[in-house]
């Protein structure tokens, strides 16, 4: 639940979708670890998953990076000031 409101509020606030997820893939499994307080084998999982995640997404950490990921309704890359 919580990585699922955190890839909400973050394409809420950004309007970027593949942020959301890679904030999603950092936050499931740090929750997972703090709410066992042990490394578990379904916690490993969700670290791998969260690594897959981003490495599936490089191409879209460059574009952000650079400005230039298209934002949740609009066709158009942001621009580097911020508006789409």
């Amino acid at each position: 639940a919580w990585a699922l409101g955190a890839f909400v509020v973050t394409v809420a606030f950004t309007r970027y979708v593949s942020l959301g997820s890679l904030v999603g893939a950092v936050v499931l499994p740090l929750t997972m670890l703090l709410q066992a307080r042990a490394v578990t084998p379904l916690a490993m999982v969700a670290v791998a998953i969260g690594a897959f995640v981003f490495w599936t997404h490089r191409d879209n950490i460059r574009r952000l990076l650079r400005g230039e990921e298209r934002r949740l309704g609009n066709g158009k890359a942001a621009t580097a000031g911020g508006s789409a």
